[in-house]
């Protein structure tokens, strides 16, 4: 009986840790052009890109500990490809199978260590994966 509530309580922790919360992804310290879609001047693709990035959050995902930094992503990632600028932009934010292990685990570490209550730590912090994926750009003059 005790284990019933116990992984009870966990899978209530997931469900709920799973529900509300602000994202706030921003690329406005980026200095070239980013768009959604493609461009009017003539242009060759020199890169596609599509990198993960993790945001954590506490208290049953209400409160950002951490955000992806998308203007240093893109900085980064147009550089290091000598492009002109991004097309095509597409940000995708999931909850992968490590995001959901997170609280599992504290919440059964925490019930082992506080066995009344202690299952409700796994609500504590839970975390989210971004895709951000694009084509980097040279303008043909």
């Amino acid at each position: 009986m005790k284990t019933f509530i116990t992984l009870s309580v966990v899978l209530f922790m997931v469900i709920t840790n799973s529900g509300c919360m602000t994202v706030n992804l921003s690329a406005t310290g980026y200095d070239k052009t980013a768009s959604l879609t493609s461009t009017e001047r003539k242009f060759t693709i020199v890169k596609h890109f599509s990198k993960d990035m993790k945001s954590f959050y506490v208290v049953l995902n209400l409160i950002p500990l951490s955000e992806p930094n998308i203007s240093d992503l893109l900085r980064d990632e147009t550089t290091s490809a000598h492009g002109d600028a991004i097309i095509n932009l597409k940000i995708q934010g999931e909850t992968t199978l490590t995001d959901i292990a997170i609280p599992v685990v504290l919440g059964v570490v925490g019930s082992a260590l506080f066995p009344k209550g202690g299952a409700f730590i796994g609500g504590l912090v839970g975390a989210r994966t971004y895709t951000v994926e694009g084509d980097i750009i040279k303008y043909i003059e």
